[in-house]
């Protein structure tokens, strides 16, 4: 088996690969809600706040006193936030959560 090897010199810098600033967050991951977009209980998110929240975007928002992982959504002049789980498709309104932070990397530990 033929595997890669990673170069010496090259320096592993941890804040351009998490994409963390003074503006970051982290963010433990407790529920299924987005497993159709690859992210699973147990990922660490880190994102930013305050944040520009555009179509596409993956949030972290209030919901009832919890904070959970969304996908933003337009549907003509709306906004909703969508869970991505095949089995509970979940939706509610933009104007219905206090937006904490937009995602931006996913982090997952293998051991």
């Amino acid at each position: 088996m033929n595997y890669h090897k990673s170069r010496s010199d090259v320096p592993l810098n941890a804040d351009e690969i998490l994409r963390a600033g003074p503006q970051s967050f982290s963010f433990t991951v407790r529920d299924d809600s987005m497993i159709g977009a690859g992210i699973r209980p147990g990922d660490q998110v880190i994102g930013d706040w305050p944040c520009d929240v555009n179509p596409g975007a993956v949030v972290l928002a209030l919901f009832d006193g919890e904070s959970s992982i969304r996908r933003v959504v337009r549907e003509g002049n709306r906004l909703w936030l969508v869970s991505e789980n095949p089995n509970r498709r979940e939706r509610t309104a933009a104007t219905d959560v206090i937006i904490q932070g937009v995602m931006r990397t996913v982090v997952r530990r293998f051991t």
